[in-house]
């Protein structure tokens, strides 16, 4: 799980910014199972980032992807945009990432520094899961010097002899290839570590996957037929280059990516099935394109094989503009099933979203709320609502609105003129 994330120069982001996912003193008694309690920490299952438009909630979650990207590849292409309206910080200053989180009962702190696609510092740290532990180091490496302590010594000697570790490669993910163990564990779990756009997901072929085992496509349904969008079953659907040539050609497609279908032999599709009736009787099965539902339906099919995956799983699933063509309802449902019961392996779930109807405490404790804004000087801040002492009676949407916790748009009038 999750603990904490920290990041610096990066994109809107200037100074140091923390986001946690540990549980403070505040509780709440109605939501008990918001959080979880293991060994002497105790992590929260949800949190939600608001702030306006441009404040840097995306820049915080695409952070947290470059991490990830970062960790399972090189830095040769790695497209790093340090915080550009600070001349000292775009040109002098390394971008920092720093994670913390339990695993397997142990807490790791990893973290670099990178200028330039080129690995300044990066450092390992563990503890164990225990009331009074100790924090040890794994190791510490600046620039092409490395320093390794404890057990991880014998890790590094995986690499001595082959001389593999590169400036522009993390020294975890190349010990990592040797079969190191402590490393691996570093890798296994960044990859629960999953960052979506929640306009461009990009998981419907992760989905479609799903569907191809009959027991996932029955677990997909389901959770479909739960949001009432009438949907009954669903078909896969295999659409030969035959029958789409002409209008792949005809919406200009690269020729490479057209070629790769061809080879494919064509493209997946899925068709819903809806009941259909005549004088009110029901008649049979209507199929529908999964294209011709509506934008809410389709987002949720592709997000309903990350979510069920991430519940399996015990994952971290941060989407940004989770609510984007979601009711309210249907946001709520999906933050309810990850601060539920059934949320047994302890999957968290991280989101932005701008949908103030679910800014309340029947939803959310006082320490699942963040909040972004940008300072004069172009630079994102990052805070939480534990910052404002709120009682557990407020209206949070009604003093958000009213701009008491700050991070909303100071719109005063948006100028026109007929010509």
């Amino acid at each position: 799980m999750l603990i904490s994330f920290s990041i610096e120069n990066f994109l809107s982001i200037k100074e140091k910014i923390v986001f946690s996912m540990e549980a403070t003193k505040f509780k709440s008694d109605n939501l008990l199972n918001n959080s979880v309690k293991l060994g002497q920490i105790e992590l929260l299952k949800s949190a939600v980032i608001f702030g306006p438009n441009g404040s840097g909630k995306s820049n915080l979650i695409v952070a947290m992807k470059k991490m990830r990207d970062a960790v399972e590849g090189s830095l040769k292409n790695f497209d790093l945009i340090p915080f550009k309206f600070d001349t000292i910080y775009y040109s002098e200053k390394p971008s920092i990432f720093e994670v913390k989180f339990l695993y397997k009962d142990i807490i790791y702190r990893y973290g670099f520094s990178i200028r330039k696609n080129i690995v300044v510092e990066e450092w390992l740290y563990y503890k164990k899961n225990k009331f009074r532990a100790r924090e040890n180091q794994y190791f510490q490496r600046k620039y092409q010097e490395f320093i390794n302590f404890g057990d991880f010594k014998k890790e590094a000697d995986l690499i001595k002899r082959e001389n593999k570790t590169r400036e522009d490669k993390l020294y975890i993910s190349i010990v990592a290839e040797f079969n190191g163990q402590i490393s691996r564990n570093i890798l296994d779990w960044f990859n629960k570590f999953n960052s979506f756009s929640g306009i461009h997901s990009n998981l419907t072929p992760f989905t479609l996957d799903k569907i191809s085992n009959e027991n996932q496509k029955e677990r997909i349904i389901d959770f479909l037929r739960s949001a009432d969008f009438g949907i009954i079953d669903l078909q896969e659907k295999n659409i030969s280059f035959d029958e789409i040539e002409e209008k792949l050609k005809n919406d200009n497609l690269p020729i490479d990516l057209i070629e790769e279908i061809k080879q494919d032999g064509g493209l997946k599709s899925i068709e819903t099935y809806h009941h259909k009736y005549k004088d009110k009787k029901f008649i049979g099965l209507e199929p529908l394109s999964i294209g011709k539902e509506s934008d809410g339906t389709k987002k949720l099919f592709e997000l309903s094989g990350a979510i069920i995956e991430a519940l399996d799983n015990g994952e971290i699933l941060i989407i940004d503009e989770l609510d984007n063509s979601f009711h309210t309802k249907m946001t709520e449902a999906i933050i309810r099933l990850f601060n539920s019961e059934k949320n047994t392996n302890n999957a968290q779930l991280i989101f932005a979203s701008h949908d103030t109807n679910i800014l309340t405490q029947k939803l959310f404790r006082r320490d699942q709320i963040w909040f972004t804004e940008k300072d004069l000087y172009g630079a994102t801040h990052l805070y939480s609502l534990i910052d404002f002492g709120t009682r557990k009676d407020t209206s949070l949407e009604k003093n958000y609105l009213e701009g008491r916790y700050g991070s909303i748009p100071a719109i005063i009038e948006l100028e026109y003129e007929h010509e």
